[in-house]
């Protein structure tokens, strides 16, 4: 007899494994529809003819878990969205960060620049001046030749 009680209970067991494992695995796709926001799913689960207690029991913790995941995909959705910003923020900042760089490279190389038309003017003038001293000593050693040539005829 207990052999029958045992096997009986075994029996209820596992049916009430089936049909919480059939729950779960609604509560489950209920739950992933809700995170990818199509809530026609909830009509249809929510609709099914109710077995008594159990069944509002059932839905009511269906309802308490689609809550729960609802407020965690908002919730996500929020974290996700605040990641953004503070990635773009970040961004930014590293933008702004390049940008001062490069206005104080062309600062620096702007004024090494016009250091060096200085220098390079200067150096012209240096030539220039030079050029004309050598034009000079080239007309004085032509006219010591010629003096040169005149006096051994």
């Amino acid at each position: 007899m207990s052999q029958i009680f045992s096997a009986l209970q075994t029996l209820e067991l596992e049916e009430h494994s089936e049909q919480a494992n059939r729950s779960r695995s609604q509560v489950q796709l209920v739950v992933s529809k809700v995170r990818a926001k199509d809530f026609s799913v909830l009509k249809e689960f929510l609709a099914s003819p109710a077995d008594g207690l159990e069944q509002h029991e059932q839905q009511t913790r269906v309802s308490q878990e689609v809550q729960h995941a609802t407020l965690t995909a908002v919730a996500d959705d929020y974290s996700v969205l605040e990641e953004r910003v503070a990635r773009v923020a970040e961004v930014v900042k590293q933008e702004r960060q390049e940008r001062t760089a490069a206005e104080e490279r062309t600062f620096l190389a702007e004024e090494e620049m016009s250091e060096q038309a200085l220098r390079i003017e200067a150096l012209e003038k240096e030539l220039s001046a030079r050029e004309s001293e050598r034009h000079r000593a080239h007309q004085r050693v032509k006219r010591m030749l010629i003096l040169l040539d005149s006096l051994e005829l």
